[in-house]
């Protein structure tokens, strides 16, 4: 007696638990089925479109789209947006996939206000209910897809209304990274250095430098340039509005970008950039910083140039003498212009 009471208590047990299991698995569709029962009519639909297709966006940032519902019939339909809890989250990609990760940090991003959840939400303001007259139409929502990660995210909406009863309406959105590098002889550069070099034999005596002007003048003035290419290794388009050096468009205290217009690159894609420095011998060593204006923030890399210490003052002096004799020969020019042309008006009789 014993043992068949135990067998009946573990049968209910059982079977208590199984339904409780059902009714958990089921209760979704029990209140669907009831909601869509409230409709008068399965034939007519209440949406404009199949899906929700949110396009790949930069990780930690968002995007919101609006649910546009319409009413087919002759009388007036209140609709109702819900979104669904559930989410899948897949085709997640690691950073090993990105040609130099560490080139995201260079990125500085615009920052804004963010939502309360990554994924699929509604924010508090949002338009969720709506009275809808006949052949009208109406926007619900926004649906904000905010995503955390390289993934793929999948989801669902509900329009609930007293037409067609209930409808869904999935969603999808990809979340990707923005990663920028820039290349010097196929090789990552983290900055972009200009080493001025002076041949040890250069002689900076004043007699020589006046006979020598076009020798010195190079040797001091040299034209420095660097070929790189910008290439997008992210998931994203990149859009590069403008090229500056510290704030300033195109060139700032001897650096100088060649071609400093704006450019996209899609994912993979590549361009050339020049970079050139010229010291004005303002100081032995000059830092600045080039600035990629994206559409999305600003790519940093800091620029250095160096011009031996020791040669510094040498290359002055010796500037200052050329211009010094260039002036003198232009006056002397100038004088003897003067005195042809006082000659040819005012002939000697």
């Amino acid at each position: 007696m014993l043992i068949s009471t135990n067998n009946y208590l573990m049968l209910s047990l059982s079977a208590t638990f199984y339904l409780k299991v059902l009714e958990t698995r089921d209760v979704d569709e029990l209140v669907l089925a009831n909601w869509k029962s409230q409709g008068v009519t399965g034939s007519m639909s209440v949406l404009e479109d199949s899906e929700v297709l949110f396009f790949m966006i930069q990780v930690g940032s968002y995007v919101s789209k609006w649910i546009t519902v319409k009413n087919p019939s002759q009388h007036p339909v209140v609709m109702q947006l819900i979104l669904n809890s559930g989410e899948i989250i897949n085709e997640c990609r690691d950073l090993d996939d990105l040609l130099f990760p560490s080139s995201s940090s260079n990125l500085v991003l615009d920052e804004g206000a963010t939502p309360k959840k990554y994924g699929f939400s509604i924010p508090e303001n949002a338009l969720t209910e709506a009275y809808v007259h006949p052949h009208d139409h109406v926007t619900l929502g926004p649906i904000i897809f905010y995503p955390s990660d390289r993934c793929g995210w999948s989801g669902s909406a509900l329009i609930r209304n007293n037409l067609s009863g209930v409808e869904w309406i999935p969603l999808k959105g990809y979340g990707g990274l923005l990663s920028l590098v820039l290349l010097e002889r196929s090789e990552h550069v983290d900055n972009v250095d200009f080493d001025l070099k002076m041949p040890k034999t250069l002689n900076f005596s004043l007699p020589y430098t006046l006979l020598h002007m076009k020798e010195i003048s190079s040797a001091c003035s040299q034209h420095l340039v660097k070929e790189l290419y910008a290439k997008n290794t992210g998931d994203l388009p990149l859009e590069v509005k403008s090229i500056r050096v510290s704030g300033r468009e195109c060139g700032l205290d001897g650096f100088k970008i060649l071609s400093c217009k704006g450019f996209a690159l899609e994912p993979g894609e590549s361009t050339k950039l020049l970079i050139s420095y010229q010291t004005d011998f303002s100081a032995a060593v000059v830092h600045r910083d080039l600035e990629i204006i994206l559409a999305t923030g600003i790519f940093l890399l800091p620029m250095k140039a160096s011009f031996p210490n020791d040669m510094l003052s040498s290359c002055k002096r010796s500037m200052y003498w050329m211009r010094l004799k260039k002036s003198l020969l232009g006056f002397v020019l100038v004088a003897s212009l003067i005195f042809l042309i006082f000659c040819f008006i005012f002939p000697q009789t």
